[in-house]
């Protein structure tokens, strides 16, 4: 439990309100809904952080960096 706490808890609700659309609507309902609950998740501060710091190893062909997520 704790570790899913302290993972992205963002996503995490995303992905429950995408299988809920899913659930009660189908692909369709989840695929009209899909950018509306995805974009705020790659606009938050954990995202940008981890993609950079993970293409910052790639180029360095170093392995990707553990990242902390703190919910913002």
């Amino acid at each position: 439990m704790d570790k899913l706490a302290k993972g992205p808890t963002r996503a995490y609700a995303a992905h429950k309100v995408l299988l809920r659309a899913w659930a009660n609507g189908g692909v369709a309902a989840a695929d009209e809904i899909m950018f509306d609950i995805a974009m705020p998740v790659f606009d938050s501060r954990d995202a940008t952080g981890g993609i950079a710091s993970t293409v910052d190893a790639i180029k360095a062909a170093r392995p990707r960096p553990s990242f902390p997520f703190e919910g913002a």
